[in-house]
């Protein structure tokens, strides 16, 4: 499951990590669609985001950030819909639920407070065939240090 414990430590969901900065799984090659069946996970610094994009840029498909935060996280700080990118808001413990509503074809990178969540949710992604999925690592924290100070800390 995706919910979170009421200690607020956070559980990979499905797969394996295999180190602090990457993760692959496997999926059903046809399933998948893809010859291997591995997929990676990338880690996105929040000051390297705009190479991301740019990365992305050239595929004519629009890129999503997905924060996975809570309601009155957003309200409390939140990255500004920028161009290039199409910001959605689905809290983590929804996700399972709310699947169909993400295109498993468009890179996503998660975001979440400080990496933690975002990560549980990127690795919950790439075992449900999303192939291009990141994770902004540190989170709106990081974000807010990094790369747009305007962006509250809480």
């Amino acid at each position: 499951s995706l919910r979170a414990s009421r200690s607020k430590s956070y559980r990979p969901l499905d797969g394996t990590f295999s180190g602090m900065f990457s993760f692959s799984a496997r999926a059903s090659c046809q399933q998948a669609g893809t010859s291997t069946g591995v997929f990676m996970l990338t880690q996105v610094l929040p000051a390297q985001f705009t190479q991301w994009l740019a990365s992305h840029a050239a595929n004519g498909i629009t890129p999503v950030v997905l924060d996975v935060r809570e309601p009155w996280e957003i309200a409390q700080a939140s990255i500004k819909p920028g161009e290039g990118y199409e910001l959605r808001c689905i809290p983590m413990h929804e996700i399972p639920g709310r699947l169909q509503e993400l295109d498993p074809d468009h890179p996503i990178a998660c975001l979440c407070h400080h990496g933690a969540r975002s990560m549980s949710v990127a690795a919950f992604l790439v075992n449900h065939s999303f192939e291009d999925v990141s994770n902004i690592t540190g989170g709106i924290d990081a974000w807010s240090l990094s790369a747009d100070p305007s962006v509250p800390r809480y």
